[in-house]
């Protein structure tokens, strides 16, 4: 059996200490003058072997210290992990959800990340609408970037010098709404201590985004229908028009011809602003921008935190394209940011990725981000032992970590796996 064959199936350096021999004559780059004794140390990434380092001493027993053994096998392993990231670049550009578009540059500076075939038919739609001074529905999941899209439309506008102002109509409450968009007359009502500027005012001449349109109640949909038609403004307690200059651009994730139906909003009002409408895709209709936005979250987290920023395990990547991400873009960037928190290793692994349901006490809840990450290992370890009967080698294997790695959060965290 030659020296490959040996390190390949031991999983671990091998020393030949003297006498070259037949048995490693393949390994002709090996005979070198003067060379009697060879060492073999993997270099190993994710449990996985990527490439073997030979090197060959006059007398290995004079040679090769205890020490250098270990300064090489850091070497061998830092070696695995560069050639597991070539690897996994190469796999990348071969994948099909990633396609061509993966190393496209940011040339067009935009502010929704991503260069899939749906969102280029988003900013089409975008950028033809954005000279169109009319109101405009975006529809779409929660988290699916509604806000963005809204943003990019009047930046794209010839209102874009002029504010941008966001009302998200579910987050109020319903006494509020009204005074929030229309203003109002001191003295109005009871606690009206000062006249107050409503948004559609302070827009002037930009764009209001009213989040959540589907949440205004009917009496408040009547008076916004009121100044889509006439451009001019009551405040709550005030009775001269103001003559108000802006574009509406309205969100929701709600089916308002199914509210129309059920008489809880106005069909008149749904028409006026629907009649230039953007549908955004859910994320998991635009696979191919799952990566470039979680290294942007990556990248975003690690710089506002000034911590190192991590690379992706090749697990962590296939988990990230092969999920549904059910709330979407805001999903992906909770669960990026959570990973980078949790990663203790300079690879970023699957399990690190993986959301769980973790009671923290009220310490470890507190401001205090080393016990909150603690509390949540300790219990998303526990789970793991749980799931797999308390064998620590399923365990490891599961979790994409060595049973030493395991062993050692056992103990650090006083894992009871009985």
């Amino acid at each position: 059996e030659n020296m490959r064959s040996m390190i390949l199936k031991q999983g671990t350096r091998v020393l030949l200490p003297e006498n070259l021999d037949s048995s490693v004559s393949n390994e002709t780059t090996l005979f070198i003058k003067g060379v009697n004794s060879v060492a073999g140390f993997p270099a190993v990434a994710e449990g996985q072997l990527q490439a073997i380092f030979f090197l060959g001493f006059p007398n290995i027993f004079v040679d090769l210290s205890q020490d250098l053994q270990e300064d090489i096998e850091d070497a061998a392993h830092l070696l695995g992990l560069v050639l597991q990231r070539a690897r996994l670049r190469r796999e990348m550009e071969q994948s099909p959800w990633l396609g061509s578009s993966k190393l496209k540059p940011e040339t067009d500076e935009r502010l929704m990340v991503g260069h899939s075939k749906e969102l280029d038919q988003v900013y089409t739609l975008v950028k033809k609408l954005a000279p169109v001074d009319v109101p405009t529905l975006i529809l779409g999941e929660t988290g699916t970037g509604k806000e963005l899209t809204a943003k990019e439309l009047h930046r794209f506008s010839p209102r874009a010098q002029k504010p941008f102002l966001v009302v998200n109509a579910a987050a109020l409450p319903e006494n509020l709404i009204e005074s929030e968009l229309f203003g109002h007359r001191k003295g109005s009502f009871t606690g009206a201590l000062s006249d107050r500027v409503g948004l559609i005012e302070q827009t002037a001449g930009g764009t209001l985004f009213i989040d959540e349109i589907g949440e205004l109640p009917l009496p408040v949909q009547a008076k916004l229908l009121r100044v889509l038609q006439e451009r001019t403004i009551q405040r709550v307690g005030d009775a001269a028009p103001r003559q108000v200059d802006f574009r509406l651009v309205a969100a929701t994730h709600r089916d308002l011809e199914s509210m129309v139906a059920q008489g809880t909003f106005r069909e008149d009002l749904y028409y006026r602003i629907a009649g230039a409408t953007i549908l955004i895709p859910a994320l998991r209709q635009r696979r191919s921008d799952v990566l470039p936005l979680a290294n942007f979250f990556k990248a975003r987290f690690s710089k506002k935190h000034s911590i190192p920023e991590k690379d992706w395990s090749a697990a962590a990547v296939s988990l990230l394209l092969e999920a549904d991400w059910p709330g979407n873009i805001r999903e992906l960037e909770n669960t990026v940011n959570r990973a980078c928190v949790m990663a203790d290793q300079a690879l970023i692994e699957a399990s690190d990725l993986m959301p769980q349901a973790v009671e923290i006490s009220d310490t470890a809840a507190s401001e205090n981000l080393n016990d909150a990450k603690e509390a949540w290992m300790r219990s998303f370890i526990s789970a793991a032992l749980k799931r797999h009967n308390g064998r620590r080698s399923e365990t490891a294997k599961a979790l994409g970590i060595g049973e030493r790695t395991l062993f050692r959060y056992i103990e650090q965290f006083q894992i009871r796996d009985n």
